[in-house]
């Protein structure tokens, strides 16, 4: 029997490829699934406890803000999917006219570092999930996510923050932050009846993808091997 000449082996490997996954009964799971929601813009406002009493705004400043939310799961959800369902969630409050100015809170918190000898004054961080009633691209039509993080201090002085989204086809949705800080200001906006844009997206690629991705460098490579000449003729 006649060896295949060396050059056309990539091609025969990325025809080999291709057969099996033709074969395959069924093509391998995805291991991630991000759901990732856009908020709309709505203004937020920045309120000072103690003004300067000659401050034309009252120590008043407001910013065009937006929410958005990533949801890691490690399946696509389908029915009522809860915090129980997912990997991690995550809140980012985007400043709009500050390009690349973002806070956000996520859930499972950041690892912290915790004393064990000192009084744990935090942040502490909770939040809940809802999502369902999802449509035939598997993004939920209606939902309820928010997280919280607050810190204490040896006064009970409290700081928090809160970013939620909300949206319930029988009522209405609402994009909201509410924060407190230190006595001396607060921050607070929302938006209501203006729901933002869900997309459902693969985070990592099935098996079979890496598989073609493979095949196809290995046919790449072989035809630039016969254009460049590197198998010397006898």
């Amino acid at each position: 029997m006649r060896n295949p000449p060396i050059a056309k082996l990539p091609l025969v490997c990325a025809l080999g490829v291709a057969a099996l996954l033709t074969l395959a009964p069924t093509p391998a799971s995805a291991d991630y699934y991000q759901y990732t929601y856009t908020g709309n813009p709505f203004t937020m406002t920045y309120q000072l406890y103690s003004p300067d009493p000659m401050d034309p705004w009252a120590g008043r400043r407001f910013s065009l803000v937006a929410i958005d939310a990533v949801v890691i799961s490690d399946r696509l959800l389908t029915g009522t999917a809860t915090t129980d369902d997912v990997r991690s969630i995550k809140l980012t409050l985007r400043y709009v006219n500050e390009p690349g100015s973002t806070t956000w809170l996520t859930l499972p918190p950041r690892p912290r570092e915790i004393c064990p000898v000192c009084p744990d004054y935090g942040p502490f961080t909770n939040g809940s999930l809802r999502m369902s009633n999802f449509n035939d691209l598997n993004q939920p039509t209606s939902w309820d996510i928010w997280i919280n993080q607050w810190s204490t201090s040896p006064t009970n002085r409290i700081d928090s923050r809160t970013y939620g989204t909300f949206f319930d086809a029988s009522y209405d949705q609402m994009d909201s932050m509410e924060a407190y800080y230190e006595g001396a200001y607060l921050s607070q906006g929302g938006l209501r009846n203006s729901s933002g844009v869900w997309a459902m997206a693969v985070l990592v690629p099935e098996p079979s993808t890496y598989a073609l991705m493979l095949g196809g460098v290995a046919l790449l490579a072989g035809v630039a091997r016969r254009r460049s000449g590197g198998v010397p003729k006898r």
